[in-house]
């Protein structure tokens, strides 16, 4: 006879059906079957056996019936606590790749704005007032800042550290282990139901599903009461930071922006003039041709 296996998937039910004797003299029907009439397979009660009361071994499966039902609720209080940290993490990691976008937005802005007013410089129909000139270049951007400040949040987003490495394993483990302990679970509460084993095989079990069980509260424990708090509060940190320093920046791109729009508006005058100019002087060529 094989040794029970609270592992087993599908294999579960049968095999124990096979290596365990299946006895209903626990739950009897209400009326005596000839066995001739059914399959050998199964034992059906005799007038004597609808008599007997409960046996220890029955009294000990109602006991475990009792605590898979507690250790059940305790785990799924549990796993609400831990769903609230991973969605947490989670949150938070969408925040910082949707700062690093923003940076990332204001960073081609800035460089865009640079080369628009570089090649409008350049247009020769154009003369710009010395004064405006000076103004954009005394007002011009540094992104040596905001890009320094992009990087660091980038290697921390994106980088392969070990603390990183570390949470992504231990969380696969999770899973694994919750698979394990979950399919325990119901293996276990279907041979209560179903099966009528001795009381060395209950122990048997009861060991097998108490080694799985602590497997998976083990690293739980890991996560809810060390790591996931740890990668919380970096990341909490690094946001504080990255809303800190855009405090700041948003003041001087707003600066930046404000000349740029002088800028802008002053350079349209300016080829409205021209575009006068240009028309008046074509007229007057126009009427000498004459």
């Amino acid at each position: 006879m094989s040794e029970p296996n609270l592992l087993h998937k599908r294999q579960i039910i049968r095999e124990s059906r096979d290596d365990f004797k299946v006895n209903y003299s626990m739950d009897p029907p209400h009326e005596t079957y000839c066995k001739e009439e059914y399959s050998a397979r199964f034992v059906f009660p005799c007038k004597e056996a609808t008599l007997k009361r409960p046996t220890p071994i029955r009294d000990k499966s109602e006991e475990l019936k009792i605590e898979l039902a507690n250790i059940q609720l305790e785990e799924s209080e549990a796993l609400e606590r831990h769903k609230t940290l991973t969605d947490h993490l989670s949150h938070l990691e969408i925040l910082l790749e949707n700062l690093l976008n923003y940076i990332e937005c204001v960073i081609l802005e800035l460089k865009s704005s640079t080369r628009l007013i570089s090649w409008l410089n350049r247009y020769e129909h154009i003369h710009l007032p010395p004064g405006q000139l000076k103004q954009l270049t005394d007002n011009n951007y540094d992104l040596s800042t905001i890009e320094t400040f992009k990087q660091k949040l980038l290697t921390i987003l994106k980088g392969n550290n070990d603390a990183k490495t570390k949470l992504k394993k231990l969380r696969g483990e999770f899973a694994e282990r919750q698979s394990n302990y979950k399919l325990a679970l119901k293996n276990f509460k279907i041979i209560l139901e179903i099966l009528n084993v001795n009381e060395d095989s209950l122990g048997k079990l009861k060991l097998q599903f108490e080694e799985v069980l602590m497997d998976y509260q083990r690293c739980r424990c890991i996560l809810d009461d060390r790591e996931l708090p740890h990668a919380i509060a970096e990341k909490q940190k690094l946001l504080r930071e990255g809303l800190s320093f855009l405090g700041v920046e948003c003041d001087m791109v707003d600066g930046w922006r404000e000349t740029l729009r002088s800028f802008f508006l002053n350079f349209r005058e300016v080829m409205r003039e021209n575009a006068q100019v240009w028309v008046k002087e074509e007229a007057e060529g126009s009427r000498s041709s004459i």
